[in-house]
């Protein structure tokens, strides 16, 4: 008899505890479920990158047109207004920065995987910035020959920048690689 009670006794434990680690196992986030939470938040800089494209196209072809008729004030004017509208993005994405930093993922590799997303982010931000402030310079611009120089040193930082975006692109293509790989996204 008191067997069958060390082994009631015994029994009624190893569920209290079967039932408790089962609580805390199911508390702690699925690899799945923490692929779709970074996922989720690094997917909401795509419109952001849309809108960068956009405003880039309309400064494009807002600059082509004034430069084709001569329209000093107009390439100024198509540079403060893409200036503003980058300023506006770079703002957007510092917060979708901080939102994606503030993850508290568990599991290392995703861990891994946010950081690179988080420095490639911020660094793809620093670039909008340094274009927005090349535009900023632009619109500045007097008609001189310290605003041609101002505008030559400008054009340089664009196309430096531009560079340094593709890399910054081809980078964020392999860790979309990655992370696809690693989160077993199928296309």
């Amino acid at each position: 008899m008191n067997d069958l009670l060390m082994v009631s006794r015994w029994v009624g434990r190893s569920l209290v505890i079967g039932a408790i680690a089962t609580t805390v196992l199911s508390c702690t986030p699925s690899k799945v479920s923490q692929c779709n939470q970074l996922s989720d938040a690094v997917n909401k800089m795509r419109p952001l990158a849309e809108q960068f494209q956009q405003e880039n196209q309309n400064f494009d072809a807002a600059a082509k047109a004034a430069g084709a008729r001569n329209d000093f004030n107009g390439v100024k004017t198509a540079a403060g207004n893409a200036a503003t509208a980058f300023g506006g993005i770079s703002g957007k994405l510092d917060s979708l920065i901080q939102d994606i930093q503030k993850m508290n993922l568990q599991d290392e590799k995703l861990v891994g995987l946010k950081d690179r997303y988080v420095q490639n982010a911020t660094a793809i931000n620093t670039s909008f910035k340094e274009i927005t402030n090349a535009l900023t310079t632009v619109s500045q611009l007097e008609n001189s020959p310290k605003g041609l120089q101002d505008l030559t040193t400008a054009g340089r930082n664009l196309t430096a920048t531009a560079q340094k975006m593709n890399g910054l692109i081809q980078a964020e293509t392999q860790l979309v690689a990655d992370f696809n790989q690693y989160c077993e996204v199928k296309k």
